[in-house]
């Protein structure tokens, strides 16, 4: 709020992004993303918690565009997310075949016992920043597959 009131006292742009769990190349093993890339021994502890991911490419496009859009608006906040959730179990089904042979996973803990299994998730909502920047919707499961194999 006291950003917002800056802005319009300023009258000057501000615009903040709630960025979700970012993955891409940037060589951040402890991430989940990159660990299960970089790992061929797994331990997950909440297997079905789910998480809702974007890629460093897809957010490098949406601050690209920002950047070159003229705002009417002085103040605006955007959630960078794919609006969907993920959970390890589905990254781990995303490698590639010869990858997934020879991965060992430990320490899958199953939904009855998951403590965590019924805390609330944080999936974004992405459709403010689809329509105000008419950017495409990202195909997070074609881009974390496509990381997994590079």
């Amino acid at each position: 709020l006291l950003l917002k009131k800056f802005s319009y006292q300023l009258k000057t742009t501000f615009i903040i992004l709630r960025i979700f769990s970012l993955f891409g190349n940037f060589n951040n093993k402890g991430r989940l993303i990159e660990h299960i890339k970089s790992n061929d021994k797994l331990k997950i502890k909440n297997p079905f918690l789910k998480s809702d991911f974007i890629s460093i490419n897809y957010l490098i496009k949406i601050i690209l565009i920002i950047i070159k859009k003229k705002y009417k608006k002085n103040f605006n906040i955007y959630n960078c997310c794919s609006s969907i959730g993920i959970t390890p179990v589905e990254i781990i089904n995303l490698l590639p075949k010869e990858k997934l042979r020879n991965i060992k996973i430990k320490g899958i803990i199953t939904r009855k016992n998951n403590i965590y299994s019924s805390r609330n998730i944080c999936i974004g909502n992405n459709k403010k920043i689809l329509k105000d920047l008419k950017i495409k919707k990202s195909l997070i499961f074609r881009e974390i597959k496509q990381y997994l194999k590079n």
